[in-house]
């Protein structure tokens, strides 16, 4: 859409939709707008510019709620990050060692990391956790890749 729509128009990123739509109402510049849905343009008192500007019809967004403590003692799906070497097979190695433990993986995105050309973290969604995990997060590491745990938790 902003391609299409707006060319020359300076993007912006923000921490989340609703910190960018307060940023645009405090600074009160009619030529600035920000991306984002119904009830935080309600909640902010601004209008909608444009509607379904997304660039899928069945988009959606997922919010996962991160917070201290212990993961349940009955976690079986674990959300993870992992940054690749770039290089061919890189993913794949990753890929194979969640294959060598038994461990399917339920969803894999890639997102770009800003400011790295080529570069990409690689969100997951793991059926394991515990101690089958963390055994082939340490194969991740051990294989020169870096790997964050987000978190352990019950499907469904």
């Amino acid at each position: 859409f902003l391609a299409a729509e707006l060319p020359h128009a300076v993007q912006n990123e923000f921490f989340d939709t609703a910190g960018a739509v307060a940023y645009i109402k405090a600074a009160g510049d009619p030529h600035k707008a920000a991306i984002a849905g119904q009830a935080t343009a309600t909640l902010h008192h601004l209008p909608i510019l444009r509607r379904s500007i997304q660039d899928s019809h069945d988009n959606i967004t997922r919010f996962i709620v991160l917070a201290p403590g212990h993961a349940p003692a009955r976690a079986n799906r674990a959300t993870l990050v992992v940054t690749t070497n770039h290089q061919p097979g890189a993913l794949l190695e990753v890929l194979r060692i969640f294959a060598a433990a038994g461990i399917n993986i339920s969803s894999l995105q890639s997102q770009p990391i800003v400011g790295q050309p080529w570069q990409y973290k690689f969100f997951l969604v793991v059926d394991s956790a515990g101690a089958p995990l963390r055994h082939a997060l340490r194969a991740i590491e051990q294989s020169d890749h870096t790997v964050r745990l987000l978190g352990e938790y019950c499907a469904g």
